[in-house]
């Protein structure tokens, strides 16, 4: 076996990269510039909250949003931004979207339904990506979450809403401790 000690490798032709037991480097490829290992982690991870509550249909919900700022919480990343309640994702990459809800049923058999849409091209159209429905007696609690995975090619275009509905009296709960939150993490590059 033989070793080869050198302080830098260059490019063979630029922007092609080098290749090390099979792991293509590039330029600028690298987060960090101290590297012990190759080691993956999230890039982006981001929680919202619903600070007030909502007694009415809402498609999409749009006021009341807060990033989660109690003692601990942080976003790692740029994080995400929202406007009018449509959600922009700081890069491109894969996603998990999480919504989570605290409801109250005030009428028999009422139906409340919660939904993440998407959009590929800023919500000229729509598609449901997951949607859930919760139906309930009178004064019963609940607490329920919907979660999806997204791929997001162009931050220009590619986007999310949340929506909740009623069909009757209810209520979905927000303050700011998280009854209601929105929650986004970047598992991967595409």
């Amino acid at each position: 076996m033989s070793q080869i000690n050198v302080n830098t490798v260059n490019e063979y032709a630029s922007a092609n990269g080098v290749t090390v037991d099979g792991v293509l480097i590039k330029d600028g490829g690298i987060a960090s510039t101290f590297i012990t290992g190759l080691t993956g982690g999230l890039e982006e991870a981001d929680v919202w909250w619903m600070t007030a509550d909502i007694t009415t249909n809402a498609d999409p919900i749009t006021a009341n949003l807060s990033r989660a700022n109690a003692t601990l919480n942080d976003k790692l990343g740029t994080g995400m931004s929202v406007s009018s309640g449509i959600w922009t994702f700081p890069s491109t990459g894969y996603y998990e979207v999480t919504f989570q809800t605290m409801s109250l049923h005030q009428t028999n058999s009422h139906v409340m339904n919660i939904y993440i849409y998407g959009s590929d091209d800023n919500f000229t159209t729509q598609d449901v990506v997951v949607e859930a429905q919760n139906r309930g007696n009178s004064n019963e609690w609940e607490n329920w979450f919907i979660s999806t995975i997204v791929k997001i090619s162009d931050v220009t275009n590619d986007k999310v809403k949340f929506r909740m509905q009623r069909n009757s009296n209810g209520t979905f709960f927000g303050n700011t401790s998280g009854r209601t939150s929105f929650t986004f993490k970047k598992l991967g590059d595409i």
